[in-house]
């Protein structure tokens, strides 16, 4: 489903302007203009909408070295000084908090793809979502994600598209976001995709967990 960017304006409460800089920014999605119009990706919106707060959002190193933290890796990408501050700094976020600092990894949007390819097409991306996690752990947060849904990060668009004959589609089943950086796949990735694109359920058991993480951070 798409929004056009003078509503996902007044739904983020900031100006059109602003609004026009966050979809160029690509913090929107995808953008699709029809007739003059522009076209956002909602869930890129609600996935905005989701990330809230202050403060400079984090590089590259910053952002692998929170994920190892919560995933309780010992993989470090910032010096001891550094790695101890962030400590500080993930323990007094929130789930809102948590997804503003680690910003925008990619541009998101949904594709339709080519019919009976989808397991192929899921050993091609990083898997990420609510539906990547382990059976305990979905166990544990009580809830079925959308398994018809696929989420996976890309830095090989164009050869994707060739391969699976991908579509910009409101209704795809692949929401795809590309990036140069592609993210370590770990549970941490998994909940901060569920609780940014999950449905209400989804989102708020992934934030739940996040957020239990986030405070238990060593």
């Amino acid at each position: 489903m798409q929004t056009t960017l003078a509503e996902a304006a007044l739904l983020l409460g900031t100006s059109p302007r602003a609004a026009r800089y966050q979809a160029h920014s690509g913090a929107l999605g995808q953008v699709r203009e029809v007739g003059g119009t522009l076209l956002v990706d909602a869930h890129s919106l609600t996935a905005l909408r989701r990330s809230r707060g202050r403060g400079r959002r984090w590089n590259a190193a910053t952002r692998a070295t929170a994920l190892a933290l919560l995933d309780g890796r010992a993989d470090r990408y910032l010096d001891s000084s550094a790695t101890s501050r962030l400590r500080s700094v993930l323990r007094a976020l929130d789930a809102a908090g948590f997804a503003y600092r680690m910003g925008n990894i990619g541009i998101a949007g949904h594709y339709s793809f080519a019919q009976g390819t989808a397991r192929e097409l899921a050993r091609r991306v990083t898997r990420s979502g609510a539906s990547a996690l382990d059976s305990q752990t979905l166990a544990d947060l009580g809830v079925e994600p959308d398994r018809t849904r696929l989420i996976g990060y890309t830095d090989d668009l164009g050869g994707l598209a060739d391969d699976f004959l991908l579509n910009l589609d409101d209704d795809g089943g692949l929401l795809l976001i590309e990036t140069l950086e592609l993210p370590h796949a770990g549970a941490a990735l998994y909940l901060l995709d569920g609780y940014l694109y999950g449905d209400a359920r989804v989102s708020g058991a992934c934030g739940r967990e996040l957020e239990r993480r986030l405070a238990a951070v060593a």
